[in-house]
């Protein structure tokens, strides 16, 4: 497994790891510093050796390169909390059925800031987490011109701006906050909310959630 990655990827990998062990045991050999030796093998000890590896590739790769590179950081509770949502996305699909879209939350680079965020479309009715931003996506309500054809285009809000237009954030059993829709159709009022919107045309740009690093762990290694 590689280092300098967020905390995420050793939450990912560990149920892996002890699936394989239950199913072949191997024998164990685990030399790195806070390991297991030669075991046994335990996710306490997993998550010992391989939190202390990142954290000295950390302090090594941002005293190396630091200056010549700009790294994207989020807080470890983000990333965790996006991490579990997309973990159980499809378990909460099959629940709510197919007239509620439930996104997967995505990481956008924009302006060279990491934001969490989920797509939702047209005033589509969408179970909303709580992310940093939302991605409007218009298709059917983007702006029309005067003359020639509707062009599809998008807009970036925060649920600030949700409040009043959907229902409150609340927190209903899932792994984040949410906004349950409560219409099957987009009402008028969630219609010209979304047309209204200004278009985004700034910089944007998908990053992998692996390539955000833990901001804790960042600052404490600098």
């Amino acid at each position: 497994m590689n280092y300098f990655r967020p905390h995420i990827v050793g939450l990912e990998a560990e149920p892996e790891v002890s699936a394989f062990i239950d199913r072949f045991n191997p024998v164990i050999e685990d030399p790195q510093v806070h390991g297991m030796a030669t075991g046994p093998y335990s996710a306490d000890g997993f998550f010992r050796g391989w939190n202390y590896g990142n954290e000295v590739a950390y302090r090594s790769l941002i005293e190396s390169h630091g200056k010549a590179n700009a790294f994207l950081t989020m807080s470890e509770a983000t990333l965790e909390g996006a991490w579990r949502w997309n973990r159980v996305v499809s378990q909460m699909q099959s629940a709510l059925g197919q007239s509620v879209f439930v996104p997967k939350i995505m990481m956008l680079n924009i302006a060279g800031e990491v934001k969490s965020s989920v797509v939702w479309g047209d005033g589509i009715p969408t179970l909303l987490p709580e992310v940093d931003v939302v991605f409007v996506f218009r298709d059917e309500l983007a702006p029309k011109p005067l003359f020639g054809q509707r062009v599809k285009d998008h807009c970036l809000i925060t649920h600030d701006n949700l409040n009043g237009v959907l229902e409150p954030l609340a927190d209903k059993g899932h792994p984040l906050r949410v906004r349950i829709p409560t219409y099957v159709d987009p009402p008028k009022n969630v219609r010209n909310f979304v047309r209204k919107l200004p278009k985004y045309s700034g910089p944007l740009e998908r990053v992998t959630m692996d390539r955000v690093l833990s901001r804790e762990l960042f600052e404490q290694s600098r």
